[in-house]
């Protein structure tokens, strides 16, 4: 604001349009800056005295808060002096060591909102989104004209800036920063002590942090500083010309680093488990469930099926002489043919269907809510589509199945058994076809 005031007669003229030599280039510069309106044609900034009351008061107003009241006045004269009437009660003077308790709650008040916001009661799954809301807190809360977020590059120690806020006014044009001596060994001092640190512009002016960013300081937080590839964000106040203190600003920022440092840690550990549960519940190969998932699934829906009353039908599938075509082709060849027969599964099912690898060359096909003729509808269906699909691949891939349906008190491991002995009757009938081990109805039983 002291920067806004200091060249402020300047930009007033170059806002009314009517001085005697147009603007130089350094006030241009400032009107872009600060996205003022054009020039315009009217004499509403004229240089009154209720105009300089107005200046006055808030020069005191920076330098001391017990002047609210005189500059609220001030403010209500000034817009009267050029017909623009205000209603603006003067405010009573607040007593200087009330101003330092308000402005100390207030950066209290600032950093327990930011906290409330990162930390919300839903967590961000995506890597962005946690930088994302970083910068948006350190704009919103640290009053920084501009929030960066960069990482450290181990290989040649140059940043990288990957992402800014959204309403910095500076576009992101610089994607990558050379680090000097001075600077490296301050982020590394950063990473070290977990702790801020303010970056300054060289004494020449030189090449630097801060002169790549055109700004005289900037403050670099450190996050992930454990991880090999660390990242910061850079925040800094060159627009408003504001100083950056550690004393004022350095708990809000800290607090930044060590949240977003715990949200990304959080977000790794969640990945690496969902990860691990994957790994551990799919075959690696086929990426379809394992024979642990088949056979819980099996028996969740026997337990269904005598709940509800609800059909429910069992394939088990195993690919046709499979150590001969992996002698013959390799096992490269052979892992090709496991993953298309794993596709052509997953593609002839329902959503609801469960399908898992049971080991080597076989198969299961839990079918729920599934009559006996669909599910011998379907094994055709799964038989015929493999043989199609080897002569696609050129490889000669078939598949035997056996297949199965629920019966009164029935278990999961009846089911495979039953299963498992029509899959051998096909085999012994020549392969490439199906077979059924199902209950003969009362109609069926009579006509036998």
């Amino acid at each position: 604001l002291l920067g806004l005031l200091a060249n402020l007669p300047d930009w007033i003229g170059a806002l009314r349009g009517d001085g005697s030599k147009p603007p130089n280039a350094e006030v241009l510069s400032c009107i872009r800056a600060w996205r003022l309106p054009q020039p315009v044609t009217n004499a509403l900034f004229g240089r009154d005295p209720a105009w300089n009351a107005l200046l006055r008061g808030a020069v005191y107003l920076i330098t001391d808060p017990a002047t609210a009241g005189e500059y609220e006045a001030a403010a209500a004269a000034a817009l009267t002096a050029v017909g623009l009437a205000a209603d603006v009660a003067p405010a009573a003077p607040t007593a200087p060591d009330a101003g330092l308790l308000l402005a100390k709650a207030a950066a209290t008040d600032a950093l327990g909102c930011a906290v409330s916001e990162l930390l919300g009661p839903q967590p961000t799954e995506r890597y962005q989104g946690i930088i994302a809301a970083l910068l948006r807190a350190a704009r919103k809360h640290g009053g920084y004209d501009r929030a960066l977020y960069a990482k450290l590059q181990p290989r040649d120690g140059s940043l990288t800036l990957q992402a800014r806020c959204q309403g910095s006014p500076q576009a992101l044009t610089i994607r990558r920063l050379g680090l000097g001596t001075a600077d490296a060994n301050q982020l590394q001092q950063a990473l070290r002590t977990r702790e801020p640190v303010v970056v300054h512009l060289a004494a020449d002016g030189g090449d630097g942090l801060a002169a790549a960013l055109g700004v005289d300081e900037l403050l670099a937080v450190p996050i992930q500083p454990a991880l090999a590839q660390p990242s910061f964000l850079l925040l800094d106040r060159g627009l408003g010309l504001g100083a950056i203190e550690l004393a004022h600003d350095g708990p809000l920022a800290t607090t930044l680093g060590q949240v977003g440092t715990l949200l990304h840690g959080n977000l790794l550990l969640r990945r690496r488990f969902a990860r691990a549960q994957r790994f551990s519940l799919t075959d690696p190969l086929t990426h379809l469930f394992n024979r642990r998932m088949g056979v819980i699934a099996l028996d969740q829906e026997v337990a269904r099926a005598a709940r509800t009353a609800r059909p429910l039908s069992l394939l088990m599938c195993d690919l046709d002489y499979f150590k001969r075509l992996n002698d013959t082709f390799g096992h490269a060849a052979g892992d090709r043919a496991l993953q298309a027969v794993a596709e052509l599964l997953r593609k002839t099912v329902r959503k609801g269907d469960t399908v898992c690898r049971l080991g080597g060359e076989e198969f299961l096909v839990v079918l729920p809510d599934t009559q006996p003729e669909d599910a011998a509808v379907l094994a055709a269906r799964l038989f015929t589509a493999v043989h199609v699909r080897g002569e696609e691949l050129a490889l000669p891939l078939t598949v035997s199945i056996g297949m199965t349906s629920s019966r009164p008190a029935d278990t999961g491991e009846r089911m495979l058994q039953r299963a498992d002995h029509a899959l051998y009757a096909s085999k012994g009938q020549g392969r490439n076809r199906f077979s059924i081990d199902v209950e003969p109805s009362e109609d069926e039983v009579r006509s036998i």
